[in-house]
């Protein structure tokens, strides 16, 4: 009796997904994550009786049908969507690989599919921080704002010690969002129009730059970020969000404060604004968010 063929590139499984997307970089590993590929072939009528699907975190060891995480073994099954991970716990802020070889109604089992990645994000006691927020007086924004003032006279910075030195690997920068209702010192009140929200993004700089310094006074800083047009680092936002994020990664940077000044400050005719939140993640031994004290430019 034969052997079943195999390895035959008439079938292939490709577009492997987890959970919707092609190479995720913030799974949650406190969730089961779900796998789907499509069966590509030439043959018509051709159809998945049965796939194997492994999880390692090696990807030559994967690319070779190699689960050192988790290997499914055979399961009779036509479904490639929604295929439930039924390993062990993943690791926080950990990088997989992934693939599956599948067997079709002639009887043949394909090739293992090139491996996909992704990535774990961090789990929720491995991660520290707090948005930042600041109201002088009463507020009538969501996040941190200044004061307003005239053009002329609006060089506003905040800062943020982070309670001893650490290596910054990563900001971003969120736009505040949501906005309840904002008037201006003229007693007027921003709303959108058919053409224009004023409220969206609100507040957010043109232009600013991204200090850091062991000295509060910054007598010793390392600008690590300089923008002169905010839109153009603005990363597209993910559904429900109003407002992009502004995300600087790949820095190299050491020490206790961190520093965000407006160079280019949001106007809003005859008055200025900086409205901000802030993220910044530290890489070396674990990821820290912009928490502790906040200090800001005086009035």
């Amino acid at each position: 009796m034969s052997s079943p063929p195999t390895g035959d590139r008439r079938c292939q499984p490709t577009a492997l997904t987890l959970s919707g997307e092609t190479a995720p970089e913030n799974v949650d590993p406190t969730r089961t994550p779900q796998f789907g590929w499509r069966l590509e072939t030439t043959r018509r009528d051709s159809c998945q009786t049965a796939y194997r699907l492994v999880v390692g975190d090696d990807e030559h060891a994967v690319a070779n049908g190699r689960g050192t995480i988790w290997d499914s073994g055979r399961v009779e099954s036509q479904s490639a969507t929604a295929i439930t991970y039924d390993g062990p716990p993943l690791a926080s802020d950990a990088v997989y690989y992934w693939s599956v070889t599948l067997w079709t109604d002639d009887g043949t089992k394909t090739d293992w599919a090139t491996p996909a990645q992704f990535q774990t994000a961090l789990r929720p006691e491995d991660w520290r921080g707090d948005w930042i927020s600041h109201q002088p007086g009463t507020g009538d924004t969501n996040g941190w704002r200044s004061r307003w003032q005239p053009p002329a006279e609006a060089t506003e910075w905040f800062q943020v010690d982070l309670g001893e030195s650490q290596e910054i690997s990563s900001v971003e920068l969120y736009p505040t969002d949501p906005i309840d209702i904002v008037t201006t010192p003229d007693d007027a009140t921003l709303t959108p129009s058919w053409d224009n929200d004023p409220l969206e993004a609100f507040g957010f700089p043109v232009g600013y730059r991204i200090a850091v310094a062991n000295d509060p006074a910054f007598t010793d800083a390392t600008v690590v970020v300089s923008v002169v047009d905010s839109e153009g680092n603005a990363t597209t936002p993910a559904d429900g969000e109003a407002a992009s994020v502004h995300r600087h990664d790949d820095l190299s940077a050491t020490g206790r404060y961190v520093r965000v000044t407006a160079t280019d400050p949001y106007t809003v005719e005859p008055t200025t604004w900086l409205a901000d939140a802030a993220d910044a993640d530290s890489r070396h031994t674990e990821s820290l968010s912009l928490s502790g004290r906040v200090s800001h430019l005086p009035h």
